[in-house]
């Protein structure tokens, strides 16, 4: 089955920006954050080169403007979070999968919880604290030592067998970034440990707004640092409440449904695309330019 195109520009009707249109897009200003941080003596590495990176993006020139612009999802699109069950076999034994789906599921839940509440904490918290619940839920008696390891074990998830492919007909004709929820060093270490860094132009962590996707503030961030107010920005994702959220905060949006189990369920119109796999993306792209 090949990939789904809507044919229609992007919620027009809604307010959203047009495909590859250029329309001025208005929404809260998440740098208000960042100042307040700033104002409060708050000293962070990450923080102080997120803001330098997004003011220089903010000051690009026509030529980098104009050209297309797609963020991708890491954990869950680019690499394959599922792959931990081999480490966790000798933990977990036969119920090493299921371990690893409920871990990668409570971290996206702990994250939604703590952006809801505006009570942040970087992602590798949210990350250990849904390690807890999985050993509490599996009964499994995991030293720290070990829970440790695992931890580290994440920055070595391998890709999905289409993203190399799908990358390689994307790079040079647009401009690719990685948008995650985790902390810029973290998504460094999982991009160059998977060999894909190079693919990218920068890194885009929520980290540098102090909050998660899908608050809509990530996503208008992620207009921000990649110098796109005026111009087309795409998030590629493979969750579908990722892709809601995009839609929501004006970012053009492609699915990556890699499995026909998956549900997108009642939200609005759904993605501008739908793929089976990245190595679509490009042709579902140019398609909508035809």
């Amino acid at each position: 089955m090949g990939p789904t195109i809507r044919d229609d520009k992007v919620g027009t009707e809604s307010g959203r920006t047009p495909l590859f249109d250029i329309k001025k897009v208005t929404g809260r200003n998440d740098y208000d954050r960042l100042l307040k941080d700033k104002a409060s003596g708050r000293d962070n590495k990450d923080h102080h080169q997120a803001e330098k990176t997004s003011w220089a993006r903010l000051n690009a020139g026509p030529e980098t403007i104009m050209k297309i612009t797609l963020t991708f999802d890491v954990c869950g699109t680019l690499v394959d979070p599922s792959r931990m069950a081999r480490h966790l076999a000798q933990d977990v034994g036969p119920r090493a999968g299921e371990f690893a789906a409920c871990w990668t599921e409570k971290q996206a839940e702990y994250s939604f919880r703590r952006g809801l509440m505006r009570d942040y904490a970087d992602f590798s918290v949210c990350k250990s604290d849904a390690l807890e619940f999985t050993c509490r839920t599996f009964k499994a008696d995991i030293p720290a030592e070990r829970r440790g390891e695992l931890l580290r074990l994440y920055r070595n998830l391998p890709t999905f067998s289409d993203v190399k492919p799908g990358l390689d007909s994307l790079r040079g004709k647009l401009r690719l970034f990685a948008l995650s929820n985790g902390k810029r060093s973290d998504v460094d270490a999982v991009l160059a440990n998977a060999n894909i860094l190079e693919y990218f132009e920068g890194i885009i962590s929520a980290d540098d707004v102090r909050s998660f996707k899908p608050d809509p503030v990530v996503y208008h961030h992620a207009k921000r640092a990649t110098g796109t107010l005026c111009a087309p920005c795409w998030l590629i994702s493979s969750y579908s409440w990722d892709i809601v959220g995009g839609g929501s905060a004006g970012l053009a949006t492609a699915w990556v449904k890699r499995s026909e189990e998956e549900d997108y369920g009642p939200w609005g119109s759904g993605p501008n695309v739908t793929v089976r796999s990245l190595i679509e993306l490009s042709a579902a792209l140019a398609a909508l330019r035809s």
